[in-house]
């Protein structure tokens, strides 16, 4: 007869209150972490579109040289400021 009673006890307090209180925990903190490094792979896409400004200003300079010098006398190596042609 005291062996029988024991059974009864044991399941309701171990078996069924504990497995869900821990199961519950577990489950929320595990997807917490993923979500963060998801975030930080967007992050550095947009700044590429910076670039094309860049560009435009650098065809103001090829105006510059040209009524200094003659470029015609010069040689493909380069010209003194007398005008002749370095060889």
């Amino acid at each position: 007869v005291p062996g029988s009673t024991q059974f009864p006890q044991l399941q309701p307090a171990t078996g069924i209150p504990s497995s869900s209180a821990v199961a519950a925990p577990t489950t929320t903190t595990t997807p917490s972490p993923v979500m963060m490094h998801a975030r930080r792979t967007p992050d550095p896409t947009p700044t590429p579109t910076v670039t094309v400004k860049l560009p435009p200003p650098s065809t103001a300079t090829v105006t510059l040289p040209t009524p200094t010098f003659d470029w015609g006398r010069c040689s493909p190596y380069g010209c003194r400021r007398d005008g002749t042609p370095v060889r």
